[in-house]
């Protein structure tokens, strides 16, 4: 029996709701984390994050340094094919090798000119194509054989345009540019069932008068299309009869991160703006999503409008998970990470992940499998459920809330004396604070851990008002999950 002895909080640490950083470490509910890296949190279990690890294929080269799309497309037959898009090739993953498909008119943008890309059935042939395009160069289109082509649309002088989608049967262009000027907040569109038809039936052209800055990038919400500019929201809504299609500025005064920003979720958007993430359900009124996170990503994001630009999200549907690849200060890559499966959590599960500098974009090849493209030079790399024999290091830790000694002793300080964790996997160290996570000393250094699920118990003997538990493991080549953490304490004397 362990005499005078407590351990706070009154129950256990179950750690399944991610970091919080809008709430004071010391005020936390104990299932959040106040700073947390590299971690995942799922099934009420918190574990090393799986690494982009293994290359998906080889062999895109000579076509710059960077990859800026990954897509998964199914052609008019069924036959998928994931499509990886450099600064000047297209390429197609065949059997581990990258298989180069570029044709048309050569690109030359590079990480500062986004792929923007949209798929859909032409009426017209009954084809399914994919088209991409960057704002720079030719709008270009793809089917699934052969090699790339120029997109035919008819419009006169037409040279580009910043932004693709389709809706119901049309192709729709936004921010398109005309000889050398671009028109910034014009969108045109085709007449219905035919992808190249600019110019007649019930094609058009209209110009969003009452919006802020210019079209940025455009994405299908229910029966109608959201068209997002740098500081608005505008629907775009299939009407019939002469007038076609009508439009109805939604939202103003906000600024929208970036022009790859955006993911479509359950019948909603979620964005990330300058200020935060919102979720966008095509109402008048944006929901805060990311309060947790805010004052972390304030902190960190970028002021220079040019690297937020090559901010990215990617939406990983088979595990519910949404990223945000951030660019902070000095183009230094973060990322956060929204797991919304979860009752208890709603959309207010998030965690963080580092080392993502280079990463440029980002999809999903064969259905299951989460594929990070990265730049200079590029390579493509899949996550893998385990971690492999990698060398070198990635920083990975989990910090437990300030535990504050009770209140029936508050006229004392706490004589913290053990530590219990239920851990498994192969190897984790764990440390611990007094002065709220600005310094750590160790309580054991590379625990074996096994395959099963086991209680470990750290004994130290020290003196303080609070205490943080972090739990790390660096080497790329080890893993450890963990779900419960309890501290016990004595009263440690008058203060």
């Amino acid at each position: 029996m362990k005499s005078r002895l407590g351990y706070v909080p009154e129950d256990a640490i179950y750690p399944f709701k991610g970091v919080n950083y809008l709430i004071p470490p010391i005020q936390l509910q104990s299932n959040y984390s106040p700073d947390v890296r590299n971690m995942i949190f799922e099934d009420h279990v918190g574990a090393k994050a799986p690494l982009f690890n293994t290359e998906l294929a080889v062999g895109m080269n000579g076509g710059g340094t960077n990859c800026l799309a990954l897509i998964p497309f199914e052609d008019v037959a069924g036959t998928s094919s994931f499509v990886g898009i450099s600064d000047s090739k297209e390429w197609k993953n065949v059997s581990g090798t990258w298989t180069n498909i570029t044709g048309g008119t050569a690109r030359t943008g590079d990480v500062d000119n986004p792929i923007h890309y949209a798929i859909g059935m032409d009426g017209s042939d009954s084809v399914r194509y994919l088209y991409i395009v960057n704002g720079k160069d030719t709008l270009k289109r793809w089917d699934g054989s052969g090699n790339f082509a120029d997109a035919v649309t008819g419009i006169t002088n037409f040279t580009t345009c910043k932004t693709v989608a389709t809706y119901r049967d049309r192709l729709v262009l936004g921010n398109v540019k005309i000889s050398s000027t671009f028109e910034p907040l014009n969108i045109y569109w085709t007449t219905a069932g035919d992808f190249t038809d600019f110019t007649s039936g019930t094609s058009g052209i209209a110009t969003l008068a009452d919006a802020q800055g210019e079209i940025l990038a455009m994405a299908p919400l229910g029966d109608q299309l959201v068209i997002y500019t740098t500081s608005s929201i505008i629907l775009m809504t299939d009407i019939s009869g002469d007038v076609t299609m009508s439009f109805q500025t939604i939202v103003k005064d906000f600024e929208l991160l970036s022009s790859r920003s955006i993911v479509t979720l359950q019948g909603v958007h979620l964005i990330a703006s300058t200020q935060g993430f919102y979720q966008f359900d095509g109402t008048r009124l944006l929901r805060r999503v990311g309060e947790v996170i805010e004052p972390d990503y304030r902190e960190k994001l970028s002021t220079t409008r040019l690297e937020q630009t090559r901010s990215h999200a990617f939406h990983d549907e088979r595990r519910t998970k949404v990223y945000w690849f951030i660019r902070g200060a000095d183009n230094l890559g973060i990322g956060y990470v929204l797991d919304y499966n979860g009752e208890e959590s709603g959309l207010n599960r998030w965690s963080k992940v580092g080392d993502v500098s280079t990463v440029n974009s980002a999809g999903v090849s064969d259905l299951d499998t989460p594929v990070f493209g990265k730049s200079g030079p590029i390579k493509t790399m899949k996550q893998t459920s385990d971690i492999t024999n990698e060398t070198g290091t990635i920083t990975t830790y989990w910090d437990s809330k300030d535990f504050v000694i009770p209140e029936r002793l508050l006229s004392e300080n706490a004589r913290w004396v053990e530590v219990e964790l239920q851990m498994k996997g192969t190897q984790v160290s764990v440390d611990y604070s007094t002065d709220a996570g600005d310094s750590f000393a160790a309580l054991k250094v590379d625990e074996t851990l096994t395959s099963t699920w086991t209680l470990y118990k750290y004994y130290l003997d020290t003196v303080s008002r609070t205490i943080r538990i972090r739990l790390k493991e660096d080497a790329k080549s080890k893993t450890f999950d963990f779900r419960f953490l309890r501290v016990w304490l004595r009263p440690g004397g008058a203060r």
